[in-house]
């Protein structure tokens, strides 16, 4: 693979790694729309905000998916030690503290 290759590919997954964030905050926002609308008195209000609710469900659904096909073919599926991004910390194999992994 090319330098600009790994860079594109690079970007291209940093990219997916945000629309799958965003795609996960847009469901955060989704239950909180259907916990209004259970709780409204207005049985109107409580309409319109499930009906928002579903459509924010979709759209998630949406960026998801087209995250999945800018990511391309799934990959190998890393070590458990591996799968969290640069500086954050996590337990490497055989440590039980919350030291930093490099």
């Amino acid at each position: 693979m090319t330098a600009h290759e790994e860079t594109e590919t690079s970007h291209a997954g940093r990219t997916a790694a945000a629309m799958h964030h965003t795609a996960a905050q847009l469901e955060v926002a989704e239950a909180i729309l259907h916990r209004s609308a259970a709780q409204t008195p207005n049985p109107d209000t409580a309409d319109r905000l499930d009906s928002l609710g579903e459509q924010v469900t979709a759209q998630a659904h949406d960026i998801d998916r087209r995250a999945d096909r800018l990511a391309g073919p799934p990959g190998p599926d890393p070590a458990p030690h591996q799968r969290s991004l640069p500086g954050h910390k996590t337990t490497a194999p055989g440590n039980s503290d919350d030291s930093e992994v490099a």
